[in-house]
């Protein structure tokens, strides 16, 4: 399925995502992002959101996909999350995800942790991948044996079209799990962009890994939208994470059971103040 697909068609267009996701409960779905960002992007400051308002951007990313299809309910992770950093990277690129996972643990409560190569027994259920990007299609095809998924037909058909292989900066493949939950995650990212690009990317696709899988223009002050002037969590981000690990907002909830949940919590507790 397609989420949404962008072309850099003139310097205003700050990001383009492009979504390939198939969900299952047994087999293996797969999301496939793509990221445009302008380096010199400075962060917006975003205003103080209402209770509306976040209700409305958690429908919005948390459900649905571009072209209209998808599994209409939360899914988020259920085991600790643990990334590893793999192909031609920077010691700056290391540093920025473990800078990234540190702060989406603090935000979510979730356990997020970075692989240490040297003496981790652990198996990473997310890779970032920095290579080329004449790469990408050849690196899914590979996880897709992996994991048993023939799902890469989208991805190839994007990529054999040089126009738009040579104006995405990053793709992400999204493997859900069981029982409405994300099984593993790939990323990828091409190392001969500049390291503002790099780190955007780094940034937008461990987040979006969480859980909230669709992008929105009516999603203003966030990242999770294809045109976002924000290269970087905003505050309305943060909230939507937060909200989406609370425990109260259970994995496979349907759209109208988890916005009312997310509405008592935001009118009882203090998430909507969180930062």
């Amino acid at each position: 399925m397609l989420f949404g697909h962008h072309q850099l068609h003139d310097e205003s267009l700050l990001k383009g995502r492009l979504f390939q996701f198939s969900r299952c409960s047994a087999p293996v779905f797969i999301v496939v992002v793509a990221l445009i960002v302008c380096a010199n992007v400075v962060a917006a400051e975003t205003p103080n959101p209402t209770i509306n308002e976040i209700l409305r951007y958690f429908s919005l990313t948390a459900f649905g996909t571009k072209d209209g299809n998808g599994d209409l309910r939360i899914k988020k992770w259920n085991r600790p999350i643990v990334v590893r950093v793999k192909g031609e990277f920077e010691n700056r690129d290391q540093w920025k995800v473990q800078e990234v996972a540190t702060e989406l643990m603090r935000i979510t409560s979730h356990s997020i942790s970075v692989y240490n190569e040297e003496n981790d027994q652990r198996k990473a259920n997310i890779n970032i991948v920095f290579t080329e990007r004449n790469n990408f299609y050849d690196i899914v095809k590979i996880y897709d044996k992996r994991i048993y998924s023939k799902n890469h037909d989208k991805l190839k058909e994007v990529m054999k079209n040089n126009k738009i292989r040579d104006t995405v900066i990053c793709f992400g493949t999204i493997y859900p799990g069981f029982e409405h939950s994300v099984g593993f995650v790939l990323i990828l990212i091409p190392n001969a962009t500049l390291f503002d690009e790099r780190a955007a990317c780094v940034e937008e696709e461990l987040a979006q890994s969480l859980g909230l899988f669709n992008d929105s223009r009516l999603a203003t002050h966030s990242i999770f939208n294809d045109v976002s002037e924000h290269s970087s969590l905003t505050g309305h981000d943060k909230i939507l994470l937060r909200l989406l690990y609370h425990p109260e907002i259970k994995r496979g909830a349907n759209q109208l059971e988890a916005i009312r949940a997310a509405r008592n919590i935001l009118r009882s507790s203090d998430v909507l103040k969180f930062q």
